[in-house]
């Protein structure tokens, strides 16, 4: 950020003028000790990626580690007397004369941009910082600049703070109410009310099956779908019953990669897992495939089918879902998504309901686990899993209750997130006035930055000549 117009006891300069750097040095994770040598990353977090045994090579207290990968320009000034820095970094030293606070913070605000190498993999050079403008203030106004900045954004961090807060509580909230709505807690009080008219969920069960045998279009002789074993489930509400999903759906894998496709008759869009997240779906980026008439039916995806992914061997990525609302008409979907068709469709927003509460995610991790660690799911390994089953005229209380709850929830997520980007802008605005010269009052006192300047240059040429003095010895 370089402002066109300083106040006059500025000086404009470049970052080569007033600091060295050089790159940090080459280690790889397994190099890793357990003490040592502090060793900081191009993350952006001020926090210690690792110790190292080798001190041939260190920084020292003051000197300011700039990501040159990644989340390019993040600077961090680490509180240690002596540590390391990766190759990702460059290792940024200001000149004694200023206030290394006020260097960074300036570094903060930099459209890094257009100083980034345009290679295969977005850089940041010596050469290049070297050239990034740099405004000065007399020093001592540095220190106030530094100081004014703290205090705001002091303010600001405990805002934050408190709004991340309350992320973990509406998190935590959401979960509750999850819980609630699939152990009949939402709707205890509605449901002793109504119990003279509500079906059994073992009725509603039976005509799922009756439906099931009825619709049944497989080869060979039909078979019932196996019961789930409930000695170690938890004890439902009355009217409520336990199925498994084979019992209450059909469970379909998708369109599997196959050079041969691009020769097949029908072009039709495709989902991928890249679609599919917990109870939502992105859509801007849809490929395409081409499918036979023959296997359009198996591979299709109608309304209300519940996508759910297969995972990737992650714990915390494993059976994320989402409902299909038919957003993309003749949409089919790829084979590591698999398709769960609810025979009664009243079902599916309480299947949802249910497999991301804590149970349903206990069930879901127990069925995916293998003995490798690894978690995978597979068209038997879903049919497998558990669902509570009550009456639909109580599942769409609960449905009703859910949303209202959600919507709520969703408002206050919302609000949270504004705030956030609010203060998040606030701290632009703070360091736009602060190297603007706005944000304290100049004092006629302080001594120009143009002498400070001179100083700078003065030492470096002093010492750049002892340099050339010993290279001749």
């Amino acid at each position: 950020m370089m402002e066109s117009k300083v106040p006059e006891t500025w000086e404009k300069t470049t970052f080569g003028q007033v600091s060295e750097a050089r790159m940090g040095k080459t280690i790889l994770s397994k190099e890793l000790t357990e003490e040592g040598l502090p060793v900081f990353s191009a993350a952006t977090e001020n926090e210690v990626w690792g110790y190292t045994s080798d001190e041939s090579v260190f920084f020292e207290r003051g000197t300011i580690i700039i990501s040159a990968r990644g989340t390019i320009g993040a600077a961090k000034i680490p509180r240690f007397e002596r540590f390391v820095s990766t190759q990702t970094t460059i290792a940024a030293t200001p000149a004694t004369e200023l206030d290394t606070k006020y260097v960074a913070f300036q570094l903060s605000c930099v459209d890094w941009t257009k100083y980034t190498s345009t290679t295969a993999i977005p850089m940041l050079t010596i050469s290049a910082l070297s050239k990034l403008p740099i405004i000065l203030a007399p020093i001592n106004e540095q220190r106030r600049i530094v100081e004014k900045i703290e205090t705001l954004f002091a303010r600001l961090d405990k805002g934050e703070e408190a709004l991340r807060d309350v992320q973990k509580l509406l998190a935590r909230y959401r979960q509750s109410v999850l819980k609630a709505a699939v152990t009949g807690q939402l709707t205890a009080d509605w449901r002793a009310e109504n119990a003279h008219r509500l079906e059994h969920g073992r009725d509603l069960l039976a005509r799922i099956l009756q439906t099931r045998r009825e619709t049944w279009d497989g080869r060979g002789k039909y078979q019932e779908p196996a019961a789930p074993e409930t000695t170690e489930l938890p004890e439902l509400p009355k009217g409520w019953v336990w199925a498994s999903v084979e019992q209450l759906a059909n469970v379909m894998g998708g369109v599997t990669k196959n050079k041969k496709r691009q020769e097949m008759p029908l072009r039709k869009p495709m989902l991928r897992v890249a679609n599919v997240y917990q109870n939502r779906l992105e859509l801007e980026d849809i490929h395409q495939t081409s499918i036979t008439e023959a296997e359009s039916a198996r591979v299709l995806l109608e309304e209300l089918d519940l996508l759910v992914v297969e995972g990737n061997g992650s714990k915390d990525q494993i059976g994320r879902m989402a409902v299909w609302r038919n957003e993309i008409p003749d949409a089919v979907h790829q084979n590591h998504l698999i398709k769960v068709r609810m025979i009664e469709k009243g079902l599916v927003e309480f299947a949802l309901w249910w497999f991301q509460s804590p149970n349903g995610r206990q069930n879901i991790e127990k069925v995916a686990s293998s003995t490798s660690g690894l978690y995978t799911l597979s068209i038997s390994k879903i049919e497998a899993l558990v669902v509570p089953v009550p009456s639909l005229s109580e599942i769409d209380e609960i449905n009703e209750l859910v949303d209202e709850a959600f919507s709520k929830i969703s408002h206050l997520e919302i609000w949270c997130q504004t705030e956030l980007a609010r203060s998040t802008a606030l701290r632009q605005s703070i360091l736009k006035d602060a190297f603007a010269g706005r944000l304290v009052p100049q004092d006629p006192a302080d001594e120009p930055a143009a002498a400070l300047l001179a100083r700078i240059k003065e030492t470096h040429a002093a010492a750049a000549g002892r340099t050339r003095r010993r290279i001749r010895t």
